[in-house]
């Protein structure tokens, strides 16, 4: 009887071990949002506000890069896209207007150098992605975490104060893991039509992470690191102009 319980014992101990030795590792991976449909049914952006838009992967303003949609680690690149208004409302508040780019809610607002970092989470299925606005200032009846939006709510204004541009990304902030991708790769067809008109395409907004990789960003003397800046010489080099009639 003692040596069968012991036995017992002995398999509840091996089970558990491997529970949670199982469970460790699962939570130690990335998670890898695969077959993600569109599910940006709004556009973030009133084009005609805008003058351009950065490539994801540019060697534009600092470092922000980590893994990518796959789980692949890419570093010394910038995988969220930096929007420029138009000459008349370059360094301006309350002017250049951001929407919901889906129903969903706030689920985080944090204080940046001007202005406010919002993220958005949606409603829908959207396997972990969560849509940021850097440097905006959100209008009184959003500026709360948990404020439910609608698509195409008018929620706030880009933060362009001594500033060219404010930026967009789409991050998946899992356990202990953050993957970035391209907001554009998420968009459906009605919203990528009207970047298409002003000649912004899938194909011309994004870096690949091979070309990228085959001409790193080169960095300004003594940066490095998570935040380190581009040098001079890259200013300027990967922009998509909007084009108008």
């Amino acid at each position: 009887m003692k040596k069968k319980v012991q036995t017992i014992l002995i398999g509840i101990t091996i089970f558990v071990i491997i529970f949670f030795t199982v469970v460790f590792i699962r939570s130690s991976q990335p998670r890898i949002p695969i077959e993600t449909g569109p599910f940006i049914t709004a556009n973030p952006l009133d084009l005609s506000q805008i003058k351009s838009i950065s490539q994801f992967r540019s060697c534009e303003g600092h470092n922000f890069s980590g893994r990518n949609a796959n789980g692949k680690e890419e570093t010394y690149r910038t995988m969220k896209h930096y929007v420029d208004s138009i000459d008349q409302l370059a360094q301006t508040e309350q002017q250049v207007k951001i929407f919901a780019p889906f129903d969903g809610k706030l689920s985080q607002i944090g204080k940046d150098s001007r202005g406010s970092r919002v993220y958005l989470l949606p409603t829908s299925e959207s396997n972990g992605w969560t849509f940021l606005f850097f440097h905006v200032d959100l209008l009184p009846k959003f500026n709360k975490k948990g404020a439910k939006v609608v698509s195409g709510d008018h929620i706030g204004f880009a933060n362009l104060t001594n500033a060219a541009n404010f930026d967009i990304a789409l991050r998946n902030l899992g356990i202990r893991k953050q993957l970035n991708d391209s907001p554009f790769f998420y968009m459906t067809e009605e919203v990528l039509s009207q970047y298409s008109v002003v000649g912004v395409t899938l194909e011309n907004i994004i870096i690949s992470k091979e070309e990228r990789d085959a001409s790193p960003c080169q960095l300004a003397p003594g940066q490095s690191g998570r935040d380190a800046f581009y040098a001079q010489s890259e200013i300027g080099k990967s922009w998509i102009n909007l084009e108008r009639e």
